[in-house]
């Protein structure tokens, strides 16, 4: 579909070239299109990710779920997985929205070691997670 080719040869001030040749114009399309499409993606995923990045909330703690690895579905598998106890923080904003908060069960017993139902959090802007604020009285 397309050859790479290096050229030291021409180059200026010691720079390397780096040149694409399509063999036709339907691969070259494709492959634009491909390329616009990943470009695309990786902006939609950053500007998400930054969106949440920015929003700051308080809120209350509302369920704890912890799943546990299933290792003994495919023991081969198993062996090699690095996959551990996932847990999910259900919460309810002061403004009635909901969210959930994904973390391993080893990063939620580092940074929410005594984590309840009913406790508060506080996200505040450019923090990756939410602070517990007080406990349940």
């Amino acid at each position: 579909m397309f050859a790479k080719k290096w050229d030291k040869s021409g180059s200026e001030n010691g720079k390397i070239q780096f040149t694409i040749t399509f063999n036709n114009q339907e691969g070259n399309m494709e492959t634009f299109y491909g390329i616009m499409a990943a470009v695309g993606l990786s902006f939609v995923i950053m500007f998400f990710q930054k969106k949440n990045k920015q929003n700051a909330w308080t809120g209350t703690v509302k369920k704890i779920v912890i799943k546990e690895a299933d290792y003994n579905s495919d023991p081969e598998y198993s062996s090699t997985n690095d996959w551990t106890s996932q847990t999910y923080i259900h919460y309810q904003m002061d403004n009635g929205k909901k969210g959930r908060i994904h973390v391993t069960t080893q990063q939620f017993n580092q940074k929410y070691p005594d984590l309840k139902m009913g406790d508060r959090l506080i996200k505040k802007a450019g923090a990756d997670f939410p602070e517990k604020v007080s406990d349940v009285g």
